[in-house]
């Protein structure tokens, strides 16, 4: 079976747009991500942006919630969308620019992880839909 055409959930035009600087955001995720899996937890973690901030946050049973705010610059209103914590986490750590730029439609579309100046490397990323 042929491999599926990515470029198909590529979006001409994502209207959400968050930089933030990439060393910053992976070692946030580096340190949600060790406290997820010392929980046994495999939840999801969840963005919340605002025009200045990107707040990163696992819930963890009987602990409450761990969270990580890191400066930010988004174009949009507050946004909140929950990803697997390893896809993002590689999404990121590929990015060969030192600000990071994800682009967003809606908290239940794909989001495009890319170097914010150029699209050379694209990951596409599935949201996971909380529940």
């Amino acid at each position: 079976e042929p491999f599926r055409d990515y470029r198909r959930l590529v979006e001409a035009e994502y209207p959400k747009k968050l930089l933030l600087d990439r060393v910053s955001m992976v070692d946030a995720l580096r340190r949600l991500r060790r406290m997820a899996k010392e929980a046994r937890n495999s939840s999801s973690i969840q963005m919340t942006m605002t025009p200045t901030a990107c707040e990163l946050s696992v819930r963890i049973p009987s602990v409450g919630q761990v969270h990580e705010v890191l400066d930010a610059n988004f174009n949009d209103a507050e946004f909140t969308i929950h990803f697997d914590p390893d896809m993002l986490a590689d999404g990121v750590e590929n990015v060969e620019s030192d600000v990071v730029r994800l682009e967003f439609i809606e908290a239940n579309r794909a989001a495009c992880v890319s170097a914010a100046d150029s699209r050379e490397y694209l990951y596409i990323l599935m949201p996971i839909v909380a529940r």
